[in-house]
């Protein structure tokens, strides 16, 4: 049988009246509602290099700031080109240490305190599809060393990792945590979503 669908009667999640009622008017499939987004200068475009540039100005400076920030991208090679170009800022300003890389998916690397984002299922490492994990260390055995993120701080919008570590090897599918698909950032709350 069929199961249907349910579907939420207000809008949740904003902080602003007139955001709740052009998103349900969106949701409807009225285009108008785009106007009210525009009028408050929440639409951008411009060329795509221009637009990528911006967008990665703009992830940077949030996580410097520790806040909890997600690049939304249309496919998922965007989001590969777009995560080496900000690992590449993050390296140069000091965050990101010089040291051991993995591989991980698609001829990508990570290394000490990069962020990545399982794309499986581990159950023996307790590691979920779609899990946010931290690299602490690349050890020397292969494995690495790894802490869960955990929702936003509520309070003061900043990104909060777990204190347990743990050692993973199966990390060779994991992607960039610093991207998600559109699809895979439906249901999670960040600080800060930038779509390109």
């Amino acid at each position: 049988g069929e199961l249907g669908h349910v579907q939420l009667a207000e809008a949740v999640r904003f902080t602003e009246e007139w955001e709740q009622d052009a998103s349900l008017r969106l949701r409807s499939g009225d285009a108008a509602a785009l106007e009210d987004y525009d009028s408050h200068g929440r639409i951008r475009g411009n060329a795509p290099d221009q637009a990528m540039a911006d967008a990665r100005r703009l992830y940077v400076s949030h996580y410097v700031q520790g806040r909890d920030v997600e690049l939304i991208v249309s496919r998922k090679e965007l989001g590969r080109e777009m995560a080496r170009q900000i690992r590449s800022d993050l390296r140069h300003l000091g965050l990101l240490p010089s040291g051991p890389h993995v591989q991980i998916a698609r001829g990508q690397t990570a290394g000490a305190g990069d962020v990545i984002r399982a794309t499986r299922n581990h159950h023996k490492a307790g590691v979920t599809n779609g899990d946010i994990l931290r690299i602490e260390a690349v050890n020397p055995n292969g494995s690495i060393t790894v802490r869960k993120g955990l929702d936003r701080d509520p309070a003061t919008g900043l990104r909060r990792w777990a204190q347990d570590t743990f050692q993973w090897r199966r990390y060779g599918r994991a992607e960039s945590g610093l991207w998600v698909t559109a699809h895979a950032a439906q249901g999670r709350t960040v600080t800060v979503g930038i779509p390109l």
